[in-house]
Order: C-alpha cells, then sequence, then structure tokens
C-alpha cells in the first residue's frame, strides 16, 4: 500500500557516499511524515492510556447512523435520525433515538435505552432533548363540564349545558406559567355556573373557591406561594 506520509525516492546506488545534505533532505522529509501522522492521532478518537477502545462496526454497520459511547465506554452505531412517537405512552417498546412528549410543558425527551415504558418517563432510559417547563406554552381549549387545568392552558368555558368546576393545580409554583379563562356561553345562574376550585391552595389569600358570575369575564389566574395563593388578574 502507498503511504501517503512518506515515500523513499533515495536516488543513490549501493556502496556510493552519501553526501550530508542529501541525507538530511530525507530524514527531513521522515521527519514530516511522522508530523503528519502525530497531527491525525491528536484528532482522532483516542482513550486514555491504559484503555482500549474496540474496533469501530463494519461500514455496511454503521453507514447513516450516529456515533455514540455505550454504558462501558466503547463507540457503537446507533439508528439514523430520530422517531417521533407522540406523547410518552405506558406499556410501548421504545427504541433508541426514539422522542417522546411529556409532563405538563410537553418537553422532549429522547430515548438512549430501548425499554417497555411505565406510566412515568424514565430517565434511566431517556434523556432531557428539549426543556419547556416554565415556559408559557398555550393550548387554547373549549370546555363544556368539569375539568383540571394545566399550567399554561387557555380555557374557553361554556357552562350552557351544566355547571362547570375548574379545578387548579394541586401543587403549582412561582415558575410555573398562569392559567386563562374565558367564559363564552351560558347565563352563570343555576345549573350553568362557573366555579374555580382551589385545589387546597389560596386564592387571593383565602380560603375559597371562585364563583365567577359575570358572564363573558375573561381572567388569569398567577400562583404566587402559599402564602398569598393564586392571584387574579383580570383580562376583560
Amino acid at each position: 500500500m502507498t503511504n501517503p506520509y512518506f515515500n523513499e525516492n533515495f536516488q543513490g546506488q549501493a556502496g556510493q557516499t552519501a553526501r550530508a545534505e542529501h541525507v538530511k533532505s530525507e530524514l527531513t522529509t521522515i521527519e514530516s511524515g511522522f508530523d503528519a501522522v502525530g497531527l491525525l492521532l491528536d484528532r482522532a478518537l483516542r482513550a486514555p492510556s491504559g484503555e482500549t477502545l474496540l474496533d469501530m462496526p463494519v461500514v455496511a454497520s454503521r453507514a447513516g447512523k450516529f456515533l455514540r459511547f455505550n454504558s462501558v465506554g466503547q463507540p457503537e452505531a446507533v439508528q439514523s435520525g430520530f422517531t417521533w412517537r407522540g406523547d410518552h405512552v405506558n406499556a410501548i417498546n421504545y427504541a433508541v433515538g426514539d422522542v417522546v412528549r411529556n409532563g405538563v410543558y410537553g418537553s422532549l425527551y429522547i430515548c438512549t435505552i430501548a425499554h417497555l415504558s411505565t406510566s412515568t418517563i424514565n430517565l434511566t432510559n431517556f434523556d432531557v432533548m428539549i426543556n419547556l417547563q416554565g415556559l408559557n406554552v398555550i393550548r387554547n381549549e373549549i370546555k363544556t363540564a368539569s375539568f383540571t387545568a394545566e399550567l399554561g392552558g387557555d380555557y374557553l368555558v361554556n357552562s350552557s349545558g351544566a355547571d362547570v368546576v375548574v379545578t387548579l393545580p394541586a401543587a403549582p409554583t412561582i415558575l410555573d406559567a398562569p392559567i386563562n379563562i374565558t367564559h363564552i356561553a351560558g347565563t352563570l345562574a343555576a345549573g350553568q355556573t362557573l366555579t374555580v376550585a382551589r385545589n387546597g391552595k389560596l386564592i387571593m389569600g383565602l380560603a375559597e373557591n371562585l364563583t365567577v358570575d359575570t358572564v363573558n369575564a375573561s381572567f388569569s389566574l398567577m400562583f404566587a406561594n402559599d402564602t398569598l395563593g393564586w392571584r387574579l388578574r383580570v383580562l376583560a
């Protein structure tokens, strides 16, 4: 195989006395070749002294795939690209590279270890890909029956068919996005009332549920802390 770093092209003959400058030139060429090899080694993937990396997978096994290190630090090729799997679901076989959405804010997670899922996402098998916690991601929804609000939700409530109770999240923090509620239909008389249930936290410093008595009212609830509770902001 041709050596790309040094070619032996000395033009002398056996028994001939070599001139010093000619020998020096040859050695300089060899030195340049070793420098090039050293540079490539410095750029190459190397393990610390005393460790040995296994050979890379064959071309057919690694073509078009990503290279990563497994649990014992050896290189391995994994599937090409990412596979969108939607919301994280219980009892699903997830493969390496699968991307799921999970949590109140819809953060994205990537599967790093193939596994059968449980009801709660396991960070042993998933890594956080995009963390959306705390962002005000608007989710517009029309509600016609009682429900539990999600942080960052924007709800249009139609109470014309029945009383509607909006239950606030149980464990809010000051970092959470506000909850927006707009009444869009219903008289707010008996049988069509709209109530916001505090779910253990205060509302405007009071241990009372919030009763909406103004048709088409639009307001926002932001959580401050356990002492002040949810704070009301009128939107319209």
